[in-house]
């Protein structure tokens, strides 16, 4: 298992770092202006009023941007799970980043700086956790009164306890909205709590500080972005092959004409400085074409190429990048040919970003927002920019209390789906849009969504048929104001009309070939335009189940005959319980009403093939509960993850 541990004791990135009272935007200056948040501020819509909880390393209250404990402050209460006797006070500094995101109001400002938190405090140094933890956390925050819930930490694996922990604070009225992890771009990394069906699960983009300043390397069919140093000479796309310069001393640059020359940030003899400006030289004797200086800790960082011990007359003479330390690390000693492109897009899904998918009930992630150079608040009075899904997540949670505040008694569920729906394009490294599996519905769009008077439900769809057969999606469409609604789709592959009924879209979709099929919804009602991303599972075989008192009977079919299918069937937020049947249906007690999900894995003629299906168990004269499930470590996700994907600490271990 690859853990995600951002302990700032180990090696926290804090990327230029200000002390109080030094000159800082306001963070509406940023990355707001990207996701419309200065809209609904032009209308004097806060968060006031909205109580979000941070689960997380604590919160400095210290801090002039968060000032204040209890009734009177901006962190309105908690409980420190860690220390049960002292405040929830962060000495590590993730927590207070992730609330300064929220609702910071000072010299940084917040998405929704009238909101308040609540802070719950579950890790000293963003070490382990126990997930009995966690849960406590949430549901002390649904006593406490929480209208939302920010869970930026997590594990890279399925933990019942926490899920059904977060499914039932959303089953309460909470919204939840958890980090994906930074565990990216390989598919499949979601676990604990973004894995969660109950949770709005976050993503991270590269943001508007980014665009005008990262620029990308191209190198073994990937794309790592890299950062220009100050003073470095402006240059336009360069190829060349990648030489490993080690540490860029200038016995160490021989071979690098007309290289992109890879150097290590540092030295490995004590007492030896070699400044960025002796490595720019070096590269640039050698007859390198540009220099990139990886880090020699966790994270990305700004380097400068002229200061005071470069030396008098000292100029660079060829375009010199920073790159974290993790993707230096995987390009060292890999040769072969390198190019450096332009700017990157701010809505590109940044590459560290933990992608689905999750479960083929439901999609993960749900949306996207700015995660990549987030300037907010840290701890002893400070300022910082950093990056990872855990400083996307609370732009969503910031959003959420901003829709909370403008819609009065609103239900979680319809902030939801407002959010979801109402998301613009975010963007894959070439250009085109980015698949549900990595950003979900897009980027988050504060403007679309405070502007948005239709809710859809459910905002996604993740559905399944037997080839040939003919699947039906509902979509609800409650107005909030007048006006006609026009329906479309689009998903390559599948064969899909839809018909209205009433206040509904029923869609009936077909798939002839087996196979895994993407594509939206399209809708539009008074000048908005919505979205709902549909992903279809066309299977070979096929399962169906029916409800039998305080029993499933489920019914398994296969063109081609079948000899053998074992069947998980869990409720949202439980761990799976297994059946199986050589022959005829199989029987399954269940324990109560709600939503039952059935994954089948069929053999038949040609091997084994999966199926799916759905059912809504009515009631019943119920017997036993379900079993408990017992605890499992848990870490605190990416704190850091750096523009590389992996800015701050991502330690792996198999």
């Amino acid at each position: 298992m690859r853990i995600l541990a951002p302990c700032a004791a180990a090696g926290l990135l804090v990327v230029l770092a200000l002390p109080a009272g030094q000159e800082l935007g306001t963070y509406l200056e940023r990355s707001g202006p990207l996701v419309g948040a200065s809209v609904p501020a032009a209308d004097g819509v806060d968060g006031t009023g909205v109580l979000v909880a941070v689960i997380d390393t604590g919160v400095d209250h210290t801090h002039p941007d968060l000032y204040g404990w209890g009734p009177g402050g901006k962190v309105a209460g908690g409980y420190n799970f860690v220390d049960p006797g002292s405040l929830p006070l962060d000495t590590n500094g993730h927590g207070t980043q992730v609330a300064g995101v929220i609702a910071a109001d000072g010299s940084a400002r917040g998405v929704a700086p009238g909101a308040r938190i609540l802070s719950y405090k579950v890790s000293e140094d963003g070490g382990a956790v126990a997930p009995s933890m966690i849960v406590e956390a949430i549901r002390t925050a649904v006593q406490d009164g929480a209208d939302i819930i920010n869970i930026s930490l997590g594990v890279n694996a399925t933990n019942p306890e926490i899920d059904g922990a977060i499914v039932g604070a959303a089953g309460a009225g909470v919204l939840v909205v958890s980090a994906a992890g930074n565990d990216g771009p390989a598919p499949g990394g979601i676990g604990s709590p973004g894995g969660s069906s109950g949770t709005v699960t976050v993503a991270a983009t590269f943001n508007n500080v980014t665009s005008g300043l990262a620029t990308t390397l191209s190198a073994g069919g990937e794309r790592y972005p890299i950062i220009p140093m100050e003073g470095s000479p402006r240059t336009g796309p360069l190829e060349g092959p990648l030489v490993d310069g080690g540490y860029g001393r200038p016995g160490e640059t021989r071979d690098a004409e007309g290289a992109i020359l890879l150097v290590r940030r540092g030295s490995d003899m004590p007492g030896e400085l070699l400044y960025f400006s002796i490595k720019e030289g070096a590269a640039a004797d050698a007859g390198a074409i540009a220099v990139i200086v990886y880090n020699d800790r966790p994270g990305l960082f700004f380097g400068e190429l002229v200061h005071g011990m470069s030396g008098d007359g000292y100029e660079p003479r060829i375009p010199a990048f920073s790159m974290s330390d993790a993707d230096g690390g995987e390009l060292a000693g890999s040769g072969g040919t390198a190019s450096i492109g332009g700017p990157v897009s701010p809505d590109t899904v940044a590459r560290f970003s933990s992608r689905g998918p999750v479960s083929p009930f439901f999609i993960k992630p749900d949306i996207s927002a700015p995660g990549v150079y987030v300037n907010t608040t840290s701890t002893n009075a400070s300022y910082n920019f950093t990056g990872g899904t855990s400083y996307a997540t609370p732009h969503v949670s910031g959003a959420a209390a901003l829709l909370m505040q403008a819609h009065p008694g609103i239900a979680a569920s319809d902030v939801r789906s407002l959010l979801l729906t109402t998301a613009s394009p975010a963007l894959g490294d070439g250009g085109d849009r980015a698949g549900v599996d990595d950003a979900g519905a897009g980027r988050l769009d504060i403007a679309a969504a405070y502007g948005a008077r239709l809710v859809v439900s459910p905002p996604s769809i993740s559905a399944s048929a037997m080839a040939g057969k003919t699947e039906e999606a509902r979509l609800d469409l409650r107005r909030m104001a007048p006006g006609g609604i026009t329906i479309g789709h689009d998903i390559p592959g599948l064969d899909i009309t839809h018909e209205m009924r009433g206040d509904a879209a029923v869609l009936r979709v077909t798939g002839d070939a087996p196979g895994r099929y993407e594509g939206a919804v399209h809708i539009g009602h008074a000048g908005t335009r919505y979205v709902v991303p549909l992903v279809m599972h066309v299977t070979e075989g096929g399962v169906s189940a029916r409800q039998e008192g305080t029993r499933l009977v489920l019914e398994v079919e296969h063109p081609g005959g079948w000899s053998f299918a074992k069947l998980d069937i869990s409720r949202p937020g439980e761990a799976p319980r297994t059946a199986t049947t050589s022959g005829g249906s199989a029987q399954v007690e269940i324990y109560g009403e709600g939503t039952y999900w059935i994954d089948a894995r069929i053999t038949g003629p040609g091997g084994a093939s999966s199926a799916y299906d759905v059912i809504t168990a009515g009631p019943a004269e119920w017997g036993a509960e379900p079993p408990d499930f017992s605890s499992r470590p848990l870490l605190l996700v990416a704190v850091a993850a750096a523009v590389a994907g992996s800015i701050g600490l991502l330690a792996r271990r198999r």
